[in-house]
């Protein structure tokens, strides 16, 4: 059976999750707004009137806390 498909958010949540880490912690350590990395989980973040590169940088700093390699999720 073929994996399914897991959207950037459903997958940064899963390893987050898997490693027992909080939004909430993840918030405090980044310095990144609880909801942007509650925007990013929901892939949402589409909807909130910040640049690419602040998106961008947001999403870089949620992948390297979790120590997944960000040029990966940023494809």
């Amino acid at each position: 059976m073929a994996e399914e498909f897991k959207s950037l958010g459903e997958y940064l949540k899963e390893e987050r999750l898997k490693r027992g880490i909080t939004l909430e912690e993840i918030s405090q350590k980044t310095k990144v707004s609880l909801r942007y990395l509650e925007d990013i989980e929901n892939d949402d973040l589409d909807k909130v009137s910040i640049s690419d590169f602040y998106k961008k940088g947001i999403v870089r700093k949620y992948a390297n806390y979790l120590g997944l390699d960000e040029s990966e999720i940023l494809e």
